[in-house]
């Protein structure tokens, strides 16, 4: 804030500035109260000089911390070579005030939610041994070589009754992943008499493009 005062030789003296923040303005002014602003500021003559001769003082920045209407107030009191020339004086027209207004930032996060199914099938159409099973399991945030958290139940299929030649399951995962991350499904035959065991493993993750 800058007070500029005018009248008979220059007016010397001081400044004292206070600033009343949105709690504490009143009828949109800062006519009492508030804080002081730094020491009192004297006052310097305006150059070049004007008719009548005039002077000014400048209040230290303010740092705002709240949003809504600040208002200053500035106090003149006399004093040096002119002080006796001129009487106390303050300005707390609604003029010194300024609005604090904020900026908001939106974002969202997509997310996924990763199912998968698998079937294992005896390569020469011999029966599945009875009590063998398929189960398929999620892992999250790795690599099929370097296997992420796993997460989830194990999805498994009904037993083998040693008659059918192919098995399938399918997964019910209600767990939402970040767009992005990677998630392996590792689906795991048992295996048993005449019939060996065998895994499969099947990464991906989804990516999202801004439009």
């Amino acid at each position: 804030m800058q007070a500029t005062l005018s009248g008979d030789g220059t007016p010397t003296g001081t400044v004292t500035f206070f600033i009343c923040d949105p709690t504490q303005t009143t009828g949109g002014a800062c006519p009492t109260g508030g804080t002081q602003v730094g020491t009192p500021v004297t006052t310097q003559a305006v150059s070049p000089a004007t008719t009548p001769p005039s002077s000014f003082a400048d209040s230290i920045a303010i740092t705002a911390n709240m949003t809504g209407t600040w208002c200053f107030r500035a106090v003149y009191t006399p004093g040096g070579a002119n002080g006796s020339n001129y009487t106390g004086s303050g300005d707390a027209r609604p003029s010194e005030c300024f609005l604090v207004t904020d900026t908001t930032t939106s974002s969202s996060t997509q997310t996924w939610v990763p199912n998968d199914s698998a079937s294992v099938s005896s390569d020469h159409n011999a029966p599945l041994p009875a009590g063998s099973t398929l189960s398929l399991q999620l892992y999250v945030g790795g690599s099929c070589t370097a296997l992420g958290t796993l997460t989830g139940p194990a999805y498994a299929s009904p037993s083998a009754d040693g008659t059918q030649t192919t098995l399938s399951v399918s997964s019910n995962n209600l767990t939402a992943v970040s767009a992005g991350t990677s998630v392996e499904w590792v689906a795991t035959y048992s295996g048993g008499p005449n019939v060996s065991p065998s895994s499969h493993c099947e990464s991906s993750s989804w990516t999202v493009t801004q439009p």
